[in-house]
C-alpha cells in the first residue's frame, strides 16, 4: 500500500494518511481495514529483509537493497526506538496486531443476540475509533522506518511515547470488554446446556448439579447436613433423587413440610419399586 511509504514524518501527516486508508478501504469491514493495513505493513517490511537476506548471493537483490538503503535499517536493530516498534512484546506493531485479535473476536461474537450478551454493543461502538488509532499506529511506524531508511531526522520521542500509551489504554479497553463478553458468553453456553440435558435427556444428577453450583463440570465439595462433613457431588448425589431448593435462612415451615412431603413420597416409590 502506497500510503504507507514516504511520508513525512509527524502526527498531522499520519492522521491525513490514516483517512486516506479509511477511504480506499471503505467498503470493508472496520477491523478488516487494521487488518489489511498491518499486511502492507508487514509485506513491505519483509520485502526489505528478504533484500537485505538474498542481496549476499543476488546482484538484482543486491542492487534494490542499496536503492532501498537497507543496510542503514540494520543500524538501527538494537535501538530503544527501533525496538519500541517493532522489537518486543509491546511493541507499537504488536499491540496492533493484539488489538485486531481483539476486535476480530469481538465481531464473532455479534452472530449472538445481545439480549443474550449485553456488554456487546457497547463493544462493538468502540471499533471504529480503536480502528482509527491501530491504522495511525501502524502508519506512524512505517513513519519511523523511513526516517531510519533515509537517514532523515525521526520522529519526537514523545509522539512515539503518546503512541505506545494509546495502544496500552486501547488495549485495556478491548480486554475489559471481552472480559465481560466471555463470561455472559459462558453463562448462556451453561444456561442453553441445562435447558438441553435436564428437559431432553437422561443426564445424571452428579453432572448437573456442579454445572448448576459453579458452571463446571467439577465444583467444591457438598456439606452433608446430617454429619456436617464434606462430601464429593459423586459420592453423596449418584443413584439417589434430589430435590434442589434455593432458600434463604428464612424458609416458612409451610415450605419445609412440603418439602418432607415429597421427599417421603419419592423415598415410598423407590421401597415400591424395590
Amino acid at each position: 500500500m502506497s500510503q504507507l511509504s514516504c511520508k513525512a514524518p509527524g502526527i498531522e501527516k499520519a492522521h491525513e494518511t490514516t483517512l486516506e486508508i479509511f477511504e480506499i478501504l471503505a467498503n470493508y469491514p472496520w477491523e478488516a481495514k487494521a487488518a489489511l493495513t498491518l499486511l502492507a505493513f508487514a509485506t513491505d517490511y519483509g520485502d526489505l529483509w528478504h533484500l537485505y537476506h538474498y542481496s549476499h548471493v543476488d546482484p538484482l537483490a543486491k542492487s534494490l537493497a542499496i536503492i532501498k538503503r537497507v543496510a542503514t535499517l540494520k543500524k538501527h536493530l538494537d535501538s530503544l526506538r527501533y525496538r519500541q516498534v517493532l522489537l518486543n512484546p509491546k511493541s507499537l506493531i504488536q499491540s496492533c496486531l493484539q488489538a485486531i485479535k481483539y476486535m476480530n473476536e469481538i465481531r464473532e461474537f455479534s452472530k449472538y443476540d445481545v439480549k443474550e450478551l449485553p456488554e456487546l454493543p457497547s463493544a462493538l461502538r468502540q471499533i471504529p475509533l480503536i480502528t482509527y488509532w491501530a491504522i495511525h499506529t501502524i502508519v506512524a511506524s512505517r513513519i519511523e522506518l523511513s526516517t531510519y531508511l533515509s537517514e532523515n531526522e525521526n520522529q519526537p520521542q514523545r509522539y512515539l511515547n503518546e503512541l505506545s500509551e494509546k495502544m496500552a489504554i486501547v488495549l485495556a479497553v478491548l480486554e475489559k470488554h471481552l472480559d465481560a463478553i466471555r463470561e455472559q458468553h459462558e453463562e448462556v453456553n451453561l444456561y442453553r446446556w441445562l435447558v438441553d440435558h435436564i428437559e431432553h435427556y437422561q443426564t445424571d444428577i452428579t453432572l448437573v448439579i456442579p454445572k448448576l453450583l459453579s458452571g463446571k463440570p467439577e465444583t467444591k465439595p457438598l456439606i452433608d447436613g446430617s454429619t456436617l462433613k464434606e462430601v464429593s457431588v459423586h459420592e453423596s448425589l449418584s443413584g439417589k433423587n434430589v430435590i434442589l431448593v434455593i432458600s434463604g435462612l428464612d424458609i416458612s415451615n409451610d415450605d419445609i413440610t412440603a418439602l418432607h412431603q415429597v421427599y417421603n413420597e419419592l423415598k415410598a416409590r423407590d421401597s415400591r419399586m424395590r
